[in-house]
């Protein structure tokens, strides 16, 4: 190319250039020689950038390019000037105030409006919250409301807009505040005085009384001493902090209760459903028992009572009111207030051998009469004798004087007398006698029944017993059954259950172990004490 160069000038090679297409420039300079100008290259090239932008593309360059280019992994540090938008930046990153109405709109808040670092103001406390938990704006745990912290010292003559006094609120039993002094002694009510140096006093006239106290009786407050040794049931009074307590030791005893029946107390339950005029029993808010009895006031209007006449009866009801002047007068059948006519009664007539006496007063004793007595003539007398014997078989009569004996007693001669021996034995098989406290027991065991709703711990002081079942429940009976005595036990189940039947220890049953009941079905129970505290079993179902 150097010697093509060398051998024409720049206008000949112009002219060379204008007539490429007839020249084969391949006999002139090499593929791999450097071209001065072209419209593009032989081959293409691919150009790459990278770093915080990268994009690349391949091309012969013979027209223009565009590279497609990405923002990766971008350092903001690098940006020394221009303005980002806001809209650029991440709500996140900002610290933004947004107002609302009241708190209903705080709770209303979203992330879309509010973040964590963001500060809301709500109008209607002028309260601020500091956001600090966006996934919680819904309640008062998202927010941190703020606080004033101390102010800096600032001198009083600094404060501008002062007022020149300060008037405190009256104060109350809430509120303090200020007070006045003036108050005039009233009774045992004090005024509050202030002494010279403004300080608050009240000055409460008093005399010491006497505080010495004597030992304490049971009808005098006084002193006591600890220090009492327990004894029995008393137990010692003892001091804690100064204050006296005694410690009673108790045990819990068993308060397990069957239901309850009309010869026991017992357990109850509620949810019975009116039936007629029976109402069920419920439970008031604090577990008190009531019944709620319907009912409908009945009129309680009464009129004035119904006049009498001749024929016909007067009616119940109020008592008319007497008119003024009335005063003196008297409630007549007729329902009228009226001046009752003359009652001055006479003395009363006295009767005769052969006319009778007359209704009236008790005509007034005599001085001296005090002894005697109205006879039926209408006077006063001293009753004829009255001095009686002694009582016979054939006349009546006083009692014979006692003789002062104990045991002596008024025989049908009329003489006291000791009666023969009547000290019986306890009859036997052979002889009349008296009946054993035994016999009698057993006697009473014969005639009535118990009613109970358990088979535990059955009563034996009746020999018949009525047992209303709803689940299986333990049998045994109380202790005292004498050899030969017997129980007789009907059952009344109210649900199927399987009732265990004891065959062991002091039981032995006849029966079997168990016995599976049907609802409302009876059967029966046989318990027959063959020996002492040693129990024999039979039970059968009705058929």
């Amino acid at each position: 190319m150097a010697d093509f160069q060398g051998k024409y000038n720049g206008e000949q090679i112009e002219q060379l250039l204008d007539k490429a297409n007839d020249i084969d420039l391949s006999k002139y300079a090499l593929k791999t020689d450097n071209a001065p100008t072209a419209t593009k290259l032989q081959a293409a090239r691919t150009i790459a950038l990278s770093g915080a932008v990268s994009g690349s593309v391949s091309s012969d360059f013979g027209s223009n390019i565009t590279i497609s280019t990405t923002l990766a992994n971008f350092d903001a540090s690098k940006i020394t000037s221009g303005t980002i938008n806001i809209d650029r930046l991440p709500k996140a990153a900002l610290e933004r105030m947004v107002v609302v109405a009241d708190d209903a709109a705080r709770f209303k808040l979203t992330t879309a409006t509010a973040q964590v670092g963001d500060t809301v103001k709500v109008t209607a406390t002028n309260k601020m919250y500091l956001v600090k938990d966006d996934s919680k704006l819904n309640t008062e745990a998202g927010y941190e409301p703020y606080t004033a912290g101390q102010a800096s010292s600032v001198p009083w003559s600094g404060v501008t807009g002062k007022p020149s006094t300060f008037a405190p609120p009256m104060s109350s039993a809430t509120v303090l505040g200020g007070i006045k002094v003036g108050y005039p002694t009233s009774g045992r009510n004090y005024k509050v005085q202030l002494d010279s140096s403004g300080n608050a006093y009240v000055n409460v006239p008093w005399t010491d009384n006497n505080t010495t106290y004597n030992e304490a009786t049971a009808d005098t407050l006084g002193l006591v001493k600890i220090g009492y040794v327990s004894n029995g049931k008393n137990y010692a009074v003892l001091l804690a902090n100064g204050k006296m307590y005694v410690n009673v030791p108790w045990t819990d005893s068993n308060t397990t209760y069957t239901q309850a029946t009309s010869d026991n107390l017992g357990l109850v339950k509620i949810g019975y459903s009116a039936n007629g005029k029976n109402y069920p029993v419920a439970l008031d808010g604090n577990g008190k028992m009531y019944v709620n009895v319907p009912w409908t006031d009945t009129n309680t209007t009464y009129t004035n009572m119904g006049a009498a006449t001749a024929s016909v009866a007067g009616k119940a009801g109020l008592v008319p009111a007497p008119a003024a002047g009335a005063q003196a007068k008297y409630l007549r059948g007729d329902g009228t207030w009226q001046t009752p006519p003359n009652t001055t009664y006479s003395n009363m007539g006295g009767a005769t051998s052969s006319a009778a006496g007359s209704a009236g007063l008790v005509p007034a004793p005599a001085a001296g009469k005090q002894t005697s007595f109205l006879r039926g003539d209408g006077t006063w007398v001293v009753p004829t004798n009255t001095t009686y014997g002694l009582a016979s078989t054939t006349a009546n009569g006083l009692l014979r004087q006692l003789n002062g004996s104990t045991s002596s007693f008024m025989r049908g001669d009329g003489t006291w007398a000791t009666p023969p021996n009547t000290t019986y034995a306890v009859a036997n098989e052979s002889t009349n006698g008296l009946m054993a406290a035994a016999d009698k027991k057993t006697m009473n065991r014969l005639i009535g029944v118990n009613t109970v709703t358990t088979l535990a711990h059955l009563p034996i002081s009746k020999r018949s017993i009525t047992v209303t079942l709803s689940a299986a429940t333990t049998l045994s009976v109380q202790s005292g059954m004498q050899v030969g005595e017997e129980l007789m036990i009907r059952c009344v189940p109210s649900a199927a259950f399987t009732q265990a039947i004891p065959n062991s220890g002091d039981y032995v049953s006849m029966s079997g172990t168990s016995i599976t009941t049907t609802a409302n079905k009876p059967f029966e129970i046989n318990i027959w004490c063959y020996a002492s505290g040693k129990y024999s079993i039979a039970v059968k179902e009705q058929d």
